[in-house]
């Protein structure tokens, strides 16, 4: 038989417990950081969302969903885990759009972002080179889910063909078109949203998973 590697997705009961267990202390953290204020420089970096109402009613709120989480995990109760654990994407899905609004006040024009992407200056690839990039990638994403072995490799060799379709496009000038692209659009201002957006995603996870979980066990 073919070597399949020794790895597919899953982890022991206990790790899934550590896991749920460290993001519910996380919240309850946040929780008592909004409770217990802020000095006046770091609270007027607050979002509009967390504006919105005092902060200890924020601290409450991640207490409560915290104590809730918790309480399910100690009693054993899959529907009352899910119930904190959706608390908790409604409160950090409020953080999360607070700091978007934050950064999208603060990013560049779309017009300026438009530009650079089409830009003889930035040695930007014109309008037919990124309709066959575009077109590239699509079908190495279908190369890569239908290959039925060799996938990794695919993989590697796809990343390849398709850098070297971006210095061709570019004229030889890679480096200087993501420079400039990094320039009028920068990432690194966008780690804190995307993070929360990551933290509200898992919290929608662990309540999916406990109710799939819930359901297998009932069958």
């Amino acid at each position: 038989a073919r070597n399949q590697g020794d790895w597919q997705p899953g982890m022991p009961t206990f790790i899934s417990l550590v896991i749920l267990g460290l993001f519910t202390v996380q919240g309850a953290n946040r929780g008592v950081d909004y409770i217990t204020g802020d000095r006046p420089d770091v609270t007027q970096s607050l979002t509009v969302v967390e504006q919105a109402m005092p902060l200890h009613y924020w601290g409450v709120l991640f207490l409560i969903a915290s104590t809730v989480v918790a309480a399910g995990m100690l009693f054993r109760r899959a529907q009352v885990i899910i119930t904190g654990c959706l608390c908790f994407v409604v409160l950090y899905s409020g953080i999360t759009w607070g700091l978007t609004v934050k950064m999208l006040t603060r990013m560049t024009p779309v017009e300026d972002f438009r530009y650079i992407l089409t830009a003889p200056e930035s040695n930007a690839p014109s309008g037919v080179a990124w309709g066959l990039i575009i077109l590239l990638c699509a079908l190495c994403v279908g190369a890569i889910v239908l290959a039925d072995k060799y996938t990794g490799l695919i993989f590697l060799a796809s990343i390849v063909v398709i850098i070297a379709a971006f210095t061709a496009a570019t004229g030889g000038h890679l480096n200087h078109f993501v420079s400039e692209f990094v320039q009028h659009f920068p990432l690194d201002g966008w780690r804190t949203p995307s993070s929360f957006a990551m933290t509200t995603l898992i919290w929608g996870l662990f309540a999916w998973g406990t109710k799939v979980m819930q359901k297998a066990r009932r069958a």
